[in-house]
């Protein structure tokens, strides 16, 4: 499920309009690989502790996944919580692992929210932005 999630992530695209489809608009490749290792260590530590997959429990038993994940946080598998974050992102593959569904508005993926001005905005925050550093 890891390697289709890695997948799906990678060929999710949003339109500069902000749909969902081909464009420019892909998660950094940094971002895809930190929420990776972060999926691969927490599976890599179920697998230890001889405990049921992370798969085979993510949609059919997820009070089950939630006491293995306390434990691994008890266990300091976790220092930072940043497994939460992961796996919200991880549920949004499809029931067939072939691509991402949509989860809440927007269509931000993952990653830090970016603000991008319009065009001719950006030229006027760039010119004010220039002269206000000319006078330090």
């Amino acid at each position: 499920r890891i390697n289709q999630f890695a997948e799906a992530v990678r060929n999710y695209e949003i339109l500069p309009d902000g749909s969902v489809g081909r464009g420019d608009g892909r998660v950094p490749e940094a971002t895809v690989e930190n929420n990776l290792g972060i999926l691969r260590r927490f599976a890599r530590w179920l697998r230890a502790e001889n405990r049921d997959s992370m798969a085979s429990r993510f949609l059919n038993d997820p009070d089950s996944l939630a006491g293995d994940i306390a434990d691994y946080w008890a266990n300091g598998g976790d220092d930072r919580k940043r497994l939460n974050s992961a796996l919200s992102h991880f549920r949004r593959l499809s029931p067939e692992g072939q691509e991402l569904q949509a989860v809440g508005p927007g269509p931000r993926l993952m990653g830090r929210r970016i603000h991008v001005p319009y065009p001719d905005d950006a030229l006027i925050i760039d010119a004010l932005a220039n002269e206000e550093r000319s006078k330090l």
